[in-house]
């Protein structure tokens, strides 16, 4: 199987660092008569009905349909297999905490010897870590010396974290893995509910890109997600959907612009 895109660009990430709110979204089953459906509960949201790639298609707009959500998770490259050897081993692993919005936001990272956390609200961005983080985040040498443990305006704003977006954007980083433009080998298959909980396995090809679990109670929102292929393999949990998190602002944020 050819790596996906995403996981690709997750890739690059991860060399990069150079270290190892409205309402709740309303289904309506349109594949098959009404008078099959049986949901005991009124608050299942009847996901199972949908053939996979509506369902697929149902989470994802449900998803941008909320304004804030957690995500947290890790994304580790794979190799190919040493010489002598048929199993592909892991590479470098990044990892990630996520919480807000997409223009509103505070992130954890932690790859390697790298470690920091950022702050953005819309284009303005601050950043504070180690001297490794500090510099990968776009920091000259002068202004990583001088940081020390305090929050730093980061130049360029939030354009100076295009290194690690994938990994920020916790709605665009479902579509991004799951959903491949111009695919015609795609497939999405659903299975029974468990505790009120329906997987999506999503698959291209010969094999599968990755499993997503989604609420079958409320708005169809994702809870986990796990995509694997040659290139990489991400595993990543989501909660809070549309819970304003109430993000403190550091006060070097509002001396940047």
């Amino acid at each position: 199987m050819r790596p996906s895109r995403a996981l690709l660009l997750l890739v690059a990430v991860v060399t990069l660092t150079g270290c190892a709110a409205g309402g709740p979204t309303v289904i309506v089953p349109t594949n098959i008569p009404l008078d099959q459906v049986e949901i005991d509960d009124p608050s299942r949201n009847g996901l199972e009905y949908l053939e996979g790639p509506e369902a697929l298609d149902a989470v994802i707009l449900a998803s941008r349909e909320e304004r804030w959500v957690s995500m947290s998770g890790t994304f580790t490259e794979r190799l190919p297999a040493p010489e002598g050897q048929n199993a592909p081993v892991n590479g470098l692993s990044i990892a990630v905490e996520v919480h807000g919005s997409s223009t509103d936001y505070e992130a954890t990272i932690t790859a390697g010897s790298l470690s920091g956390q950022v702050r953005v609200q819309d284009d303005i961005a601050v950043v504070q870590g180690n001297p490794a983080f500090l510099a990968q985040a776009g920091l000259d040498e002068d202004a990583v010396t001088s940081a020390g443990a305090e929050w730093v305006c980061l130049p360029t704003g939030r354009f100076g974290l295009a290194d690690w977006q994938p990994l920020l954007d916790p709605v665009g980083l479902i579509s991004d893995l799951l959903v491949i433009e111009g695919e015609s080998e795609i497939t999405v298959s659903s299975g029974a509910v468990v505790d009120d909980v329906l997987e999506l396995v999503v698959g291209a090809g010969p094999g599968p890109i990755g499993s997503l679990s989604v609420s079958a109670v409320g708005a169809p929102l994702p809870t986990s997600l796990t995509a694997a292929d040659a290139s990489g393999i991400g595993a990543f949990t989501f909660s809070d959907w549309g819970d304003d998190p109430a993000l403190d602002a550091p006060e070097k944020l509002a001396s940047c612009g």
